[in-house]
């Protein structure tokens, strides 16, 4: 039986906003520091890609309540329109940290024709204004037909009403292509 998280992911993000400022700490992500990711692979072309994600999440309290949860296990499913994918779709199992309000996970965007790359998640929220800003980044690990092989790193931006699990956001990055 799912159990409603709203109330979880709101106290999870105050307690996080609260924490220590971890703006120095070198492995809290961010996205100078994340999206630096080496060079382009030998004969690759690069591809910017810049678009728009319109997401919905839901949660899992990990352990389970009566338990105080420490995490969340989190399914992200969302549509969006960017260059060179054209309109997508985007899947991403998470698992969020409730003491750091950190994220990590698994994401698979498919185009409209059925191409496809996946990518490892690493993600930072920040509580404010009754909404939670997360930046994510999104390290590319390979992909089918067009994108077989791909290589790169996007930043996902989102803003999300932690009441409903909606989102929104930019998606921005370069990707490289095998010729």
């Amino acid at each position: 039986m799912r159990t409603p998280t709203a109330p979880v992911v709101v106290l999870a993000f105050v307690f996080a906003a609260c924490g220590p400022d971890v703006s120095n700490v070198p492995s809290a992500p961010s996205a100078p520091s994340l999206s630096a990711s080496g060079g382009a692979p030998a004969g690759a072309t690069a591809t910017v890609i810049h678009g728009r994600l319109d997401a919905n999440e839901t949660s899992t309290p990990q352990p389970a309540p009566p338990a105080i949860p420490t995490r969340l296990a989190t399914q992200l499913e969302g549509t969006g329109t960017a260059s060179h994918l054209g309109q997508y779709t985007l899947v991403a199992n998470l698992t969020v940290d409730l003491a750091t309000a950190s994220s990590s996970g698994v994401m698979t965007f498919t185009a409209a024709n059925g191409d496809s790359f996946t990518a490892t998640q690493t993600g930072q929220a920040v509580f404010m204004d009754g909404f939670v800003q997360i930046t994510e980044i999104a390290t590319l690990t390979g992909g089918t037909r067009r994108f077989t092989g791909a290589m790169g790193t996007l930043t996902i931006v989102r803003r999300e009403n932690p009441a409903t699990g909606v989102s929104s956001g930019t998606v921005d990055g370069t990707i490289y292509l095998a010729k």
